[in-house]
């Protein structure tokens, strides 16, 4: 309901990115650290190199099925971890600027995030074994960034536009203009 804010409620020495959580733990992005972090929900046994060398800025995560799902926006790749932190690949899928993922039953999306730019960017999909990538599976948008999914939809931001777009999960009813008028849209979640 928006009360009780902590804005400090876990200090990092390194930047966190994106943040996923499995119902028991947190899980961010080391932005700073080329790493995965965890912590319990509490904020306590924080670790911010839960999951060491992972590649050039991990901005981005999700998790699904066991594990946890992470953009490698420096090097253009998606990484994948079991939960416990074993099974680590970080160029699980090639992925040209995954900004931002999300993960529904079958597939993994990413945003193919242009920085600074007014023209391109796209998003992908992929099976969740890492086959029948199409890096083109959503175009003609700017400049998305977050993604999630919910509710058979997936929706974006285009922090150039001031937009969020949506479409089904299969790419019909396509609308890149679904909410207009915010102001530099980056992350997105959707609530119960």
């Amino acid at each position: 309901d928006g009360t009780s804010v902590n804005a400090k409620f876990m200090t990092l020495a390194s930047r966190a990115g994106g943040i996923a959580s499995d119902g028991r733990y947190l899980y961010w992005t080391n932005i700073d650290g080329n790493a995965i972090g965890r912590s319990k929900l509490d904020g306590s046994d924080p670790n911010e190199n839960f999951i060491s060398g992972i590649a050039l800025l991990p901005v981005s995560a999700t998790i699904s099925g066991g594990y946890i799902y992470w953009g490698n926006y420096g090097e253009n790749t998606i990484g994948r971890a079991k939960l416990d932190g074993t099974e680590a690949k970080e160029d699980f899928l090639t992925a040209t600027g995954p900004a931002g993922i999300a993960v529904d039953d079958g597939y993994i999306y990413w945003t193919d995030w242009v920085y600074m730019a007014d023209t391109g960017g796209s998003i992908g999909r992929a099976k969740l074994d890492g086959t029948d990538a199409n890096p083109n599976f959503i175009s003609g948008d700017f400049n998305p960034n977050g993604l999630v999914v919910a509710g058979g939809y997936i929706y974006w931001s285009n922090s150039t536009r001031g937009t969020i777009g949506r479409a089904k999960l299969d790419g019909t009813s396509l609308n890149q203009s679904f909410i207009t008028g915010a102001s530099l849209p980056i992350g997105l979640a959707v609530g119960p």
